[in-house]
């Protein structure tokens, strides 16, 4: 897991890799920051480990982008997948 600043202090983003072939449930507990009430999730999830992205094709590696209320707690965490969280602080 990784977070960072914009420049200017917003948003927050956070990166989770769950690089096993299971799934994984995990809690994020964000202090000294006040997050909006709605923030934006992306996620790459690939449909096994010796995906790759194809050209000319249909890629077998999904890119999913999704609105969110407040941080979800836990989240769930696809197997092998790529989840990077974005907040507004306040």
């Amino acid at each position: 897991m990784s977070d960072a600043w914009s420049e200017n202090g917003k948003p927050l983003t956070i990166a989770v890799l769950n690089p096993s072939d299971s799934e994984q449930h995990i809690k994020i507990a964000i202090s000294g920051a006040n997050l909006a009430s709605a923030g934006w999730l992306h996620r790459m999830v690939p449909d096994s480990i010796e995906a790759t992205v194809q050209v000319d094709k249909k890629p077998v590696v999904q890119v999913e982008e999704q609105t969110l209320g407040a941080l979800p707690g836990p989240i769930t965490l696809r197997p092998f997948s790529e989840n990077i969280y974005s907040y507004t602080v306040q």
